[in-house]
């Protein structure tokens, strides 16, 4: 190697930060990076990664944990299984050795609705956007339909109460 190369050589690794060298049209060049978030930024981009305060995951983790512990049956700690299960497929489905919330219901012996129900009530509670079970306004809009149904006598409750009636008193008939 000559001078002059050694000189270009030794200037390179001293302007290069550590263990920061590629070869480039056969010759050593330092590697630098390139500010990929100055150009978003210059552009109008906003960084999609956005710092959490600790706090604000601990108060979330808190709520979920919370929503998990409560339970209808006073110190049912399989209340709590089921519904970290269930958060779990939803969210990663990958990682749960579940293949459905009816697995999980029939593992746990409650039913699927049941499941659902507290999924739903933890997305109301939490006010973030998970798929499980009707929107709060289909909710509110199939509740209507069911009660102008039972007004209208039309309801399907109805509907069963009548015919059993009727299959008694034909019962009734027969004997």
């Amino acid at each position: 190697m000559g001078k002059a190369a050694h000189q270009e050589f030794s200037d390179i690794i001293k302007g290069a930060p550590q263990g920061r060298l590629a070869i480039e049209n056969e010759r050593m060049v330092p590697v630098t990076d390139f500010d990929f978030d100055e150009i978003d930024s210059r552009l109008g981009f906003e960084s999609p990664e956005k710092p959490v305060e600790f706090a604000d995951m601990t108060a979330a983790f808190s709520l979920i944990l919370g929503w998990m512990c409560k339970s209808h049956n006073k110190g049912s700690i399989t209340h709590a299984g089921w519904k970290a299960q269930s958060l779990l497929w939803l969210l990663d489905p990958d990682r749960s050795r579940f293949e459905s919330l009816s697995q999980i219901a029939e593992e746990a012996g409650v039913t699927k609705q049941a499941v659902s129900k507290a999924l739903v009530e933890l997305r109301d509670e939490c006010g973030f956007l998970i798929s499980a079970g009707k929107s709060q306004t289909a909710r509110e809009s199939y509740q209507k339909a069911q009660f102008a149904a039972v007004d209208a006598g039309c309801h399907s409750s109805d509907t069963r109460a009548k015919r059993k009636a009727e299959a008694i008193s034909l019962e009734a008939v027969a004997d």
